[in-house]
């Protein structure tokens, strides 16, 4: 197996514990493989390995009903999308571990597909553009005719909103890691998280655009990559949740929650203060753990040195004197932390870990 890099330093690949991903190591040779399989409607040689309707129905998107996935459409086993300069079927997955990171991008219509695999961590900053633009250059080389990026042209805020839809962004958020808040400032708003702050421009058309000062003075164009001209940001209500949508090139990116918190039961209260895992992973587990009150919010921060370095946090709301939920919307969301019996004293379950208090 290749060997792994983390900021430059050969590193030990460890394995990962009980998750439903994450343990099967392949190749680009074996991952090239699979993608003709799926040109090949299932068949491998003179073998039918899967049935074409199977590999139909795995490319169908699967979540049509399901209005919080904001559009985004996912196979089976693969997430789907279309090329905004040739409209064509993209489905693409990727993989990550500790040390390897793993994109595979394919075009079923064009029979064209790529495979990028790093063996460092930083090589995840760059996996997505190299599969994107290798997609590109043989798109390029089979159609024989060159293919052009389209910017989709996004409508500049006419600074024109209702009083009713100024009003309903008013409130406090709750991501799965922030948590923030968006203010009346005159005619416009101002939205907090965490240690950014932005001013919000209405928009008569709902999509509110983002404004950031360096100093309170300066406009910013860009927070690093991220172009503040391309985001927007929307109030809407789906599945009876009040959301704030953030829109990155007018495809969605995140939402944030509108919560209302209250008083920090008792229970919670007496639970708050530093912990520890008492089943850890043979290799690695989070480490420095505490949970706090952030107004009314529990607040998990932790250290998980495996994954990444500097200090995680997750926010969740009580639902009950003995248990949590993570906030937010999407991956990781909805998850349940619990007050567990530890030897006669309070504990919490949360991850797979069991961790007492010091």
């Amino acid at each position: 197996m290749s060997r792994g890099f983390r900021h430059g330093k050969e590193t030990q690949q460890l394995p990962l514990r009980d998750r439903a991903a994450g343990s099967i190591y392949s190749n680009v040779i074996d991952l090239s493989r699979f993608i003709q399989l799926f040109f090949a409607k299932g068949e491998v040689g003179n073998r039918q390995l899967l049935q074409p309707d199977t590999i139909d129905e795995m490319l169908r998107p699967q979540n049509e009903k399901v209005t919080l996935d904001f559009g985004k459409q996912i196979g089976l086993g693969w997430f789907l999308n279309y090329t905004r300069n040739e409209n064509l079927k993209m489905a693409s997955h990727g993989g990550a571990t500790p040390l390897f990171r793993t994109s595979l991008v394919i075009l079923p219509q064009k029979k064209l597909g790529v495979v990028v695999l790093t063996n460092s961590t930083e090589g995840g900053r760059i996996q997505g553009k190299i599969a994107n633009e290798a997609l590109k250059l043989v798109l390029e080389a089979k159609t024989g005719r060159s293919v052009e990026n389209k910017d989709l042209r996004i409508e500049p805020p006419d600074k024109m909103a209702s009083e009713e839809v100024l009003q309903s962004f008013v409130g406090k958020y709750a991501t799965l890691n922030m948590l923030g808040a968006v203010a009346r400032k005159e005619k416009t708003l101002d939205a907090y998280f965490e240690r950014y702050k932005f001013r919000l421009i209405p928009s008569s058309n709902g999509k509110f655009g983002v404004e950031r000062k360096l100093l309170g003075i300066f406009p910013l164009k860009k927070i690093g990559n991220l172009e503040l001209a391309k985001l927007q940001v929307r109030r809407t209500d789906v599945a009876g949740r009040e959301l704030l949508t953030v829109h990155n090139d007018d495809r969605h990116w995140f939402s944030a929650e509108k919560i209302d918190p209250v008083t920090l039961p008792q229970a919670w209260e007496n639970v708050l203060g530093k912990y520890k895992v008492i089943n850890p992973d043979l290799h690695s587990s989070p480490e420095d753990i505490s949970l706090s009150n952030k107004e009314g919010v529990l607040v998990l921060r932790y250290k998980f040195p495996l994954w990444y370095a500097g200090t995680g946090q997750t926010y969740l709301i009580p639902n009950s004197e003995t248990e949590a939920i993570t906030s937010g919307i999407g991956r990781y969301s909805g998850e349940t932390m619990r007050m567990i019996d530890i030897d006669g004293e309070k504990g919490l379950s949360f991850w797979g870990y069991m961790m007492k208090k010091q």
